[in-house]
Formats: structure tokens, sequence, C-alpha cells
């Protein structure tokens, strides 16, 4: 842990979006951090063909960003870490939202860890 996971409508301007950089960006923002283990951080991203957003009319667009987190971390450090993760994500879509309307939004979820299981093998 942690997991991120971006879904972006595919109205989107790709090279504007620049999705591969957010990623980046928000790895190592990550392992920044160094609360995280490296060999746990997940960061995908999914495009959304089959969207409305407001009004239904196809000129807005959106992004959203989800963090799962493993459970045991202080709230003020998640707060922290998330402020952080929030903060870059503003500013890498910057040239984007000047461009065009989108929704952005970005939450963060604590799992309870008596019901996530994983494995790995390194």
């Amino acid at each position: 842990m942690p997991h991120f996971i971006f879904e972006y409508s595919a109205n989107l301007d790709k090279r504007l979006l620049d999705i591969d950089g957010l990623m980046r960006k928000v790895h190592d923002v990550a392992t920044d951090t160094n609360i995280f283990p490296l060999a746990g951080i997940r960061i995908r991203a999914m495009k959304c063909d089959d969207f409305l957003v407001g009004d239904g009319s196809g000129d807005k667009g959106f992004i959203n960003l989800s963090m799962k987190v493993g459970h045991g971390r202080d709230e003020s450090i998640r707060m922290q870490v998330g402020e952080q993760v929030w903060q870059t994500m503003l500013a890498h879509l910057s040239p984007l939202m000047a461009k065009k309307h989108v929704s952005c939004s970005f939450e963060m979820r604590e799992l309870e860890a008596q019901v996530k299981f994983n494995h790995r093998n390194f």
C-alpha cells in the first residue's frame, strides 16, 4: 500500500492530461514521504469511454483519484500526504483545466486490516 487509481474521461486532451507524467509525479510524492513501502506502491489509470458530467452535454470532463492506504497511519500523516498528492495533482492539471471544463476529485480511504488480504513474492 498505497494504491492510487485514476479514472478520467476520454474527452480530455491526451497531451495536456499527460497521465503518465501525473502517475510519475504521484509516485514521487509517495516515495518521498518515506512512510510507504516502495514494493507496495501501485499506480494505475483507467480511461472512461462512457461517462456523463454535469449537464451531460459532452463538453465537460473529469479526473478522479482514489487512494487506498493500509490501516494504522495517524490521521495527521494521512492528511499531510493527502495534501501533497492533491496539490501535485492540481498543479499538473492546471494547463488542462485552463483549456477545458474539468471536474477534479481525490479521496483517500484507509482499509481495515481485518478484511484486507494480499500476498506478493517480491
